[in-house]
């Protein structure tokens, strides 16, 4: 999972593991005005406990780090937003949707959704495995 922008509380750098995603593209759009009607992806409560104990960790950075040994990151377990969007301004009228229904949410992605749609949809899938082959999502 790739997170793309930062909304509050984390900085560039910083990992983000989003354990409830916002799907901000849900709603109603009329001529004038969006009105949200947000789908949520929450993570089982075992890849949530998972990416808290991770993150509690020090090797985590180490893993991610390779050849930046300098570069300092912290980690987060919180909210997202996900949508099909590229958020690439805060002045955008999305940014500014997503800022003013889901106030919670630290950061935005293209991803964190529908992972969790197609984790919840197989139930079969390891999470704590799938959570070992992505470490945690990195956020700008």
């Amino acid at each position: 999972m790739g997170v793309e922008a930062g909304l509050k509380d984390v900085s560039a750098g910083d990992v983000v593991a989003g354990v409830k995603v916002y799907g901000y593209e849900s709603g109603k759009e009329t001529e004038s005005v969006f009105s949200t009607r947000p789908a949520v992806g929450l993570a089982s409560y075992r890849l949530e406990q998972r990416a808290k104990a991770t993150a509690r960790q020090d090797d985590w950075l180490e893993r991610i780090q390779e050849e930046q040994s300098n570069w300092t990151s912290k980690a987060v377990i919180g909210e997202i937003a996900a949508g099909k969007k590229e958020i690439a301004s805060t002045q955008s009228e999305t940014y500014q949707v997503i800022h003013a229904s889901y106030g919670n949410a630290l950061a935005v992605d293209t991803s964190g959704y529908g992972v969790l749609r197609a984790v919840h949809a197989n139930s079969n899938v390891d999470t704590n495995r799938f959570f070992d082959a992505t470490t945690l999502s990195s956020s700008m």
